[in-house]
Protein backbone atom coordinates (compact mmCIF):
# COMPACT_ATOMS: atom_id res chain seq x y z
CA UNK A 1 0.00 0.00 0.00
CA UNK A 2 2.72 2.23 0.84
CA UNK A 3 4.51 1.43 -1.97
CA UNK A 4 1.43 2.04 -4.30
CA UNK A 5 0.95 5.67 -2.69
CA UNK A 6 4.83 6.42 -3.64
CA UNK A 7 4.69 5.69 -7.05
CA UNK A 8 0.90 7.44 -7.29
CA UNK A 9 2.42 10.46 -6.13
CA UNK A 10 5.98 10.32 -8.10
CA UNK A 11 3.95 10.00 -11.01
CA UNK A 12 1.76 12.71 -9.90
CA UNK A 13 4.19 14.94 -9.11
CA UNK A 14 6.01 14.26 -12.68
CA UNK A 15 2.92 14.61 -15.03
CA UNK A 16 2.32 18.34 -13.31
CA UNK A 17 4.74 20.19 -15.02
CA UNK A 18 3.74 18.70 -18.11
CA UNK A 19 -0.43 19.70 -17.57
CA UNK A 20 0.79 23.02 -16.57
CA UNK A 21 2.52 23.73 -19.71
CA UNK A 22 -0.46 22.06 -21.38
CA UNK A 23 -2.45 23.93 -19.90
CA UNK A 24 -0.58 27.42 -20.72
CA UNK A 25 -0.15 26.29 -24.59
CA UNK A 26 -4.01 26.50 -25.16
CA UNK A 27 -4.41 30.44 -25.03
CA UNK A 28 -2.22 32.08 -27.96
CA UNK A 29 -1.36 35.85 -28.33
CA UNK A 30 -0.61 37.27 -31.43
CA UNK A 31 0.48 39.96 -33.43
CA UNK A 32 0.98 41.10 -37.28
CA UNK A 33 1.94 43.66 -39.44
CA UNK A 34 -0.92 43.61 -42.47
CA UNK A 35 -1.14 44.75 -46.03
CA UNK A 36 -3.90 45.06 -48.13
CA UNK A 37 -3.95 43.14 -51.84
CA UNK A 38 -6.13 45.72 -53.49
CA UNK A 39 -6.43 49.59 -53.39
CA UNK A 40 -9.63 51.23 -52.80
CA UNK A 41 -11.60 53.35 -54.71
CA UNK A 42 -14.74 55.47 -54.48
CA UNK A 43 -16.81 58.19 -55.49
CA UNK A 44 -18.95 60.76 -53.40
CA UNK A 45 -21.30 61.90 -56.04
CA UNK A 46 -23.57 65.17 -55.36
CA UNK A 47 -26.84 65.73 -57.13
CA UNK A 48 -29.37 68.29 -56.92
CA UNK A 49 -31.50 71.34 -57.63
CA UNK A 50 -29.59 74.64 -57.30
CA UNK A 51 -31.07 77.13 -55.43
CA UNK A 52 -31.91 80.67 -56.25
CA UNK A 53 -32.15 83.41 -53.00
CA UNK A 54 -34.69 86.21 -54.39
CA UNK A 55 -35.71 84.23 -57.27
CA UNK A 56 -38.05 81.70 -58.54
CA UNK A 57 -36.63 78.00 -59.91
CA UNK A 58 -38.07 76.27 -62.51
CA UNK A 59 -35.52 73.53 -63.19
CA UNK A 60 -31.65 72.68 -63.23
CA UNK A 61 -29.10 70.42 -61.74
CA UNK A 62 -25.86 70.59 -60.36
CA UNK A 63 -24.19 67.32 -60.44
CA UNK A 64 -20.33 66.19 -59.36
CA UNK A 65 -18.76 62.87 -58.96
CA UNK A 66 -15.50 63.29 -56.37
CA UNK A 67 -13.00 60.48 -57.16
CA UNK A 68 -11.54 59.04 -54.18
CA UNK A 69 -8.68 56.70 -55.11
CA UNK A 70 -6.49 55.16 -52.33
CA UNK A 71 -3.21 52.90 -52.68
CA UNK A 72 -2.44 49.40 -50.12
CA UNK A 73 -3.73 49.69 -46.75
CA UNK A 74 -0.49 49.30 -44.29
CA UNK A 75 -2.12 48.36 -40.66
CA UNK A 76 -1.47 45.54 -37.99
CA UNK A 77 -3.57 43.23 -36.13
CA UNK A 78 -3.14 41.78 -32.37
CA UNK A 79 -5.38 38.95 -31.01
CA UNK A 80 -5.93 36.03 -28.87
CA UNK A 81 -6.31 32.50 -29.43
CA UNK A 82 -8.03 30.09 -27.17
CA UNK A 83 -7.91 26.05 -27.83
CA UNK A 84 -9.61 24.38 -25.23
CA UNK A 85 -8.71 20.94 -27.32
CA UNK A 86 -5.88 20.60 -29.79
CA UNK A 87 -7.94 21.13 -32.78
CA UNK A 88 -10.76 23.68 -32.42
CA UNK A 89 -11.01 27.01 -30.28
CA UNK A 90 -12.36 30.66 -30.32
CA UNK A 91 -10.09 33.76 -31.65
CA UNK A 92 -10.66 37.30 -31.37
CA UNK A 93 -8.80 40.20 -32.58
CA UNK A 94 -9.25 43.88 -33.35
CA UNK A 95 -7.06 45.32 -36.78
CA UNK A 96 -6.55 48.92 -37.93
CA UNK A 97 -5.63 50.18 -40.97
CA UNK A 98 -5.41 53.78 -43.15
CA UNK A 99 -4.26 54.93 -46.17
CA UNK A 100 -4.21 58.63 -48.01
CA UNK A 101 -7.19 59.39 -50.67
CA UNK A 102 -6.49 60.98 -53.95
CA UNK A 103 -7.65 61.38 -57.58
CA UNK A 104 -8.42 63.53 -60.59
CA UNK A 105 -12.03 64.73 -61.30
CA UNK A 106 -14.10 65.65 -63.78
CA UNK A 107 -15.50 69.42 -64.51
CA UNK A 108 -18.41 70.29 -62.29
CA UNK A 109 -22.01 70.43 -63.96
CA UNK A 110 -24.62 73.77 -63.47
CA UNK A 111 -27.82 73.97 -65.29
CA UNK A 112 -29.90 76.37 -64.32
CA UNK A 113 -33.67 77.47 -65.18
CA UNK A 114 -35.37 80.73 -63.59
CA UNK A 115 -37.57 83.05 -64.23
CA UNK A 116 -37.00 86.87 -64.12
CA UNK A 117 -37.78 90.30 -65.22
CA UNK A 118 -35.04 92.24 -67.27
CA UNK A 119 -35.07 95.25 -68.64
CA UNK A 120 -35.50 96.67 -71.29
CA UNK A 121 -39.08 95.62 -70.65
CA UNK A 122 -38.92 94.00 -67.35
CA UNK A 123 -41.59 91.08 -68.40
CA UNK A 124 -41.19 88.43 -66.23
CA UNK A 125 -39.51 84.99 -68.88
CA UNK A 126 -37.67 82.05 -68.74
CA UNK A 127 -34.32 81.99 -68.63
CA UNK A 128 -31.54 79.80 -68.27
CA UNK A 129 -27.82 79.07 -68.26
CA UNK A 130 -25.53 76.15 -67.96
CA UNK A 131 -21.66 76.19 -66.29
CA UNK A 132 -18.88 73.79 -66.51
CA UNK A 133 -16.19 74.13 -63.62
CA UNK A 134 -12.91 72.64 -63.97
CA UNK A 135 -12.33 70.84 -60.47
CA UNK A 136 -9.50 70.09 -58.66
CA UNK A 137 -7.91 66.90 -57.27
CA UNK A 138 -9.08 65.02 -54.62
CA UNK A 139 -7.26 64.76 -51.34
CA UNK A 140 -8.20 63.37 -48.08
CA UNK A 141 -8.09 59.58 -46.11
CA UNK A 142 -9.72 56.78 -44.76
CA UNK A 143 -8.90 54.46 -41.38
CA UNK A 144 -10.55 50.97 -40.24
CA UNK A 145 -11.16 49.74 -37.07
CA UNK A 146 -12.17 46.07 -37.13
CA UNK A 147 -13.83 43.76 -34.41
CA UNK A 148 -13.93 39.90 -34.93
CA UNK A 149 -14.88 37.16 -32.97
CA UNK A 150 -15.50 33.74 -34.45
CA UNK A 151 -14.06 29.41 -34.27
CA UNK A 152 -10.82 28.30 -35.18
CA UNK A 153 -9.52 25.26 -36.34
CA UNK A 154 -5.96 23.85 -36.12
CA UNK A 155 -4.71 21.26 -38.14
CA UNK A 156 -0.76 20.13 -36.49
CA UNK A 157 2.43 18.79 -38.24
CA UNK A 158 5.55 17.90 -36.38
CA UNK A 159 7.43 21.12 -37.50
CA UNK A 160 4.46 23.41 -38.83
CA UNK A 161 0.62 23.85 -38.60
CA UNK A 162 -2.59 25.05 -40.87
CA UNK A 163 -4.97 27.18 -38.93
CA UNK A 164 -8.41 28.47 -40.98
CA UNK A 165 -10.79 30.65 -38.72
CA UNK A 166 -13.97 32.51 -39.53
CA UNK A 167 -16.96 34.48 -38.10
CA UNK A 168 -18.33 37.81 -36.82
CA UNK A 169 -16.99 40.96 -37.83
CA UNK A 170 -17.63 44.97 -36.85
CA UNK A 171 -15.80 47.41 -38.67
CA UNK A 172 -15.56 51.18 -37.91
CA UNK A 173 -14.46 53.75 -40.73
CA UNK A 174 -13.27 57.57 -40.50
CA UNK A 175 -12.11 59.57 -42.96
CA UNK A 176 -12.02 62.93 -44.21
CA UNK A 177 -12.19 64.42 -47.91
CA UNK A 178 -12.32 67.37 -49.70
CA UNK A 179 -13.26 69.49 -51.60
CA UNK A 180 -16.69 68.41 -52.42
CA UNK A 181 -18.77 71.70 -53.45
CA UNK A 182 -22.12 73.67 -53.52
CA UNK A 183 -23.74 76.46 -55.76
CA UNK A 184 -26.17 78.96 -54.69
CA UNK A 185 -27.82 81.60 -56.82
CA UNK A 186 -29.42 84.88 -56.01
CA UNK A 187 -30.82 87.06 -57.85
CA UNK A 188 -29.71 90.68 -57.73
CA UNK A 189 -30.54 93.94 -59.10
CA UNK A 190 -32.13 94.26 -62.82
CA UNK A 191 -32.06 90.49 -62.76
CA UNK A 192 -28.75 90.08 -62.61
CA UNK A 193 -27.81 86.68 -61.23
CA UNK A 194 -24.37 86.02 -59.10
CA UNK A 195 -23.81 82.77 -57.60
CA UNK A 196 -21.45 81.41 -54.31
CA UNK A 197 -19.15 78.57 -55.28
CA UNK A 198 -18.93 77.13 -51.47
CA UNK A 199 -15.89 74.24 -51.02
CA UNK A 200 -16.12 71.83 -48.34
CA UNK A 201 -14.85 68.98 -46.29
CA UNK A 202 -16.46 66.13 -45.69
CA UNK A 203 -16.42 63.70 -43.21
CA UNK A 204 -17.18 60.24 -42.40
CA UNK A 205 -20.05 59.43 -40.13
CA UNK A 206 -18.46 57.07 -37.82
CA UNK A 207 -20.59 54.00 -37.10
CA UNK A 208 -20.03 50.25 -36.48
CA UNK A 209 -21.15 48.22 -39.62
CA UNK A 210 -21.83 44.40 -39.46
CA UNK A 211 -19.81 42.02 -41.49
CA UNK A 212 -17.75 38.21 -41.63
CA UNK A 213 -14.37 37.27 -41.87
CA UNK A 214 -12.64 34.58 -42.97
CA UNK A 215 -8.73 33.39 -42.65
CA UNK A 216 -6.48 30.73 -43.36
CA UNK A 217 -2.79 31.02 -41.40
CA UNK A 218 0.15 29.07 -41.84
CA UNK A 219 2.35 28.70 -38.57
CA UNK A 220 5.93 27.57 -38.24
CA UNK A 221 7.14 26.85 -34.69
CA UNK A 222 10.05 28.42 -33.69
CA UNK A 223 10.14 26.82 -29.91
CA UNK A 224 7.82 25.38 -27.60
CA UNK A 225 5.85 28.49 -27.43
CA UNK A 226 6.59 30.59 -30.10
CA UNK A 227 5.27 30.38 -33.78
CA UNK A 228 5.99 32.48 -37.00
CA UNK A 229 2.97 33.39 -39.02
CA UNK A 230 1.92 34.17 -42.12
CA UNK A 231 -1.75 34.18 -43.74
CA UNK A 232 -4.49 35.81 -45.08
CA UNK A 233 -7.76 37.30 -44.14
CA UNK A 234 -10.91 37.92 -46.24
CA UNK A 235 -13.34 40.83 -45.04
CA UNK A 236 -16.93 40.90 -46.09
CA UNK A 237 -19.21 42.71 -47.32
CA UNK A 238 -17.97 46.45 -47.55
CA UNK A 239 -19.27 48.87 -45.04
CA UNK A 240 -21.37 51.98 -46.89
CA UNK A 241 -20.45 55.21 -44.36
CA UNK A 242 -22.53 58.28 -44.97
CA UNK A 243 -20.52 61.50 -45.32
CA UNK A 244 -21.65 64.67 -44.02
CA UNK A 245 -20.20 68.23 -43.74
CA UNK A 246 -17.68 69.35 -41.63
CA UNK A 247 -15.65 72.37 -42.72
CA UNK A 248 -16.47 75.14 -45.36
CA UNK A 249 -12.74 76.09 -46.53
CA UNK A 250 -13.06 79.39 -48.62
CA UNK A 251 -15.58 81.13 -46.46
CA UNK A 252 -14.02 84.31 -46.66
CA UNK A 253 -14.11 84.02 -50.44
CA UNK A 254 -17.88 83.92 -50.71
CA UNK A 255 -19.64 86.71 -52.31
CA UNK A 256 -22.56 86.23 -49.57
CA UNK A 257 -23.45 83.96 -46.67
CA UNK A 258 -24.65 80.54 -47.49
CA UNK A 259 -26.55 78.95 -44.44
CA UNK A 260 -24.85 75.64 -43.10
CA UNK A 261 -28.38 73.88 -43.33
CA UNK A 262 -28.18 74.58 -46.68
CA UNK A 263 -25.14 73.09 -47.63
CA UNK A 264 -26.28 69.73 -45.73
CA UNK A 265 -29.55 69.21 -47.24
CA UNK A 266 -28.17 69.66 -50.75
CA UNK A 267 -25.05 67.46 -50.81
CA UNK A 268 -25.07 65.83 -46.65
CA UNK A 269 -26.07 62.46 -45.41
CA UNK A 270 -25.35 61.13 -48.54
CA UNK A 271 -23.20 57.13 -48.86
CA UNK A 272 -19.44 56.74 -50.13
CA UNK A 273 -19.23 53.30 -51.59
CA UNK A 274 -15.73 52.46 -51.43
CA UNK A 275 -14.97 49.19 -53.49
CA UNK A 276 -11.90 47.38 -52.81
CA UNK A 277 -11.42 48.39 -49.55
CA UNK A 278 -9.19 45.83 -47.66
CA UNK A 279 -11.25 42.63 -49.23
CA UNK A 280 -7.93 40.56 -48.97
CA UNK A 281 -5.56 41.28 -46.57
CA UNK A 282 -1.94 39.57 -46.13
CA UNK A 283 -0.83 39.05 -42.35
CA UNK A 284 3.30 38.63 -41.32
CA UNK A 285 4.02 38.34 -37.39
CA UNK A 286 4.40 36.38 -34.52
CA UNK A 287 2.33 34.15 -31.87
CA UNK A 288 3.43 33.21 -27.98
CA UNK A 289 1.75 30.48 -26.31
CA UNK A 290 0.47 30.49 -22.25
Amino acid sequence: MTRALTLGLAWLTASLPAASVEARQQVEVFGALTTSTTAPAAQFTVDYVPRLVFGTVTGGRARHALNLEGGRSPGFEAGLNWLPVPRAGLQVFVARSECDLGGANAPYSLELQYLARQPPDFVEREYSLQQSVTWPESLGDVGAWRVGVGGLARFSGSHADLSLSGGLLLTRLSGAFQPAGYYEYRLGGHSTIFYNEVLVSMALDEAWHPGYHLGAELGVRAGARVRFIAGLRLFGPSPVPLARVADVLNEDQMLFSVPRSDIEAAIGGRPVAFDRLDRVVLRFGLGVGF
